[in-house]
């Protein structure tokens, strides 16, 4: 077992991103983002798995608009392009999962 510790932005940074950790088959990536931070479009080779606890952040996937707060989860295939925009103060946790 092990215990990992997320880290807070301080006021003059901007959006936060960081690796919480990483495993043989599976990455966790911690952000934080003020309202109306972007991150530009990309894709992942692998599954991706969004949680976002606090705030609501708004995905662009292939073209289609999904608002993702602390009531859903959102699964993104691998290679869907796919950009986000912070609608308000978010943390938003990533996971990316290898076959």
């Amino acid at each position: 077992m092990q215990q990992f510790e997320t880290t807070g932005k301080t006021d003059d940074q901007r959006k936060k991103i960081g690796q919480l950790l990483r495993t043989a088959n599976a990455r966790l990536i911690h952000m934080q983002l003020d309202a109306g931070e972007e991150v530009a479009e990309h894709d992942s080779p692998d599954e991706v798995i969004i949680l976002v606890p606090t705030g609501k952040v708004q995905f662009n996937v292939e073209g289609e608009e999904i608002v993702v707060d602390r009531k859903s989860v959102l699964q993104i295939a691998p290679k869907e392009r796919h950009s986000l925009l912070a609608l308000e103060n978010a943390e938003v946790f990533v996971f990316q999962i290898t076959p």
